[in-house]
């Protein structure tokens, strides 16, 4: 059965199922390969000195840390990669990739049926669930793509 969510409108915010609906965001269906004990994602948000402490910290427990950043967190991943090279006078070096992430933007519904983020995919063998193809537009999640950078940051002691 499905459960009635409670939630209040914030000031401004168009009522659900309207044109303007909110639409929950995502984590990347990608990230999963970077949930390892010596992997930092940074968000936009981050603070800054936060993630150069832990990044400090996962530096003397392993060998080998990854930072990641998406989007707008591009730059702060390069900077702190960057600051934290310059700062070991040579003992770390650092490689850079770059990629193209799938974002699902998924439309922020009352009931908790389909928190498990798979909005629009079959979710058995019965096929599609009712927010997939035949959903109104404005009800169906939405993809997007966004730019990654992926930093591999290696000690040499």
């Amino acid at each position: 059965g499905r459960r009635a969510r409670a939630r209040t409108r914030r000031r401004g915010e168009a009522p659900r199922g309207g044109r303007g609906a909110r639409m929950g965001k995502s984590a990347p269906l990608s990230t999963q390969r970077y949930d390892a004990p010596n992997h930092v994602l940074l968000s936009r948000r981050a603070p800054r000195a936060g993630a150069l402490k832990r990044t400090r910290r996962l530096l003397a427990q392993w060998r080998e840390v990854h930072v990641h950043g998406l989007g707008a967190a591009v730059a702060p991943a390069i900077q702190l990669a960057a600051q934290l090279v310059l700062e070991s006078n040579g003992k770390l070096a650092a490689w850079t990739t770059t990629s193209t992430e799938m974002l699902i933007d998924r439309p922020d519904i009352e009931d908790d049926a389909h928190d498990d983020g798979l909005l629009g995919c079959p979710d058995d063998e019965s096929g599609w669930d009712e927010l997939g193809d035949s959903a109104p537009e404005e009800d169906r999640p939405r993809i997007r793509f966004n730019s990654a950078v992926h930093i591999r940051l290696t000690s040499a002691t």
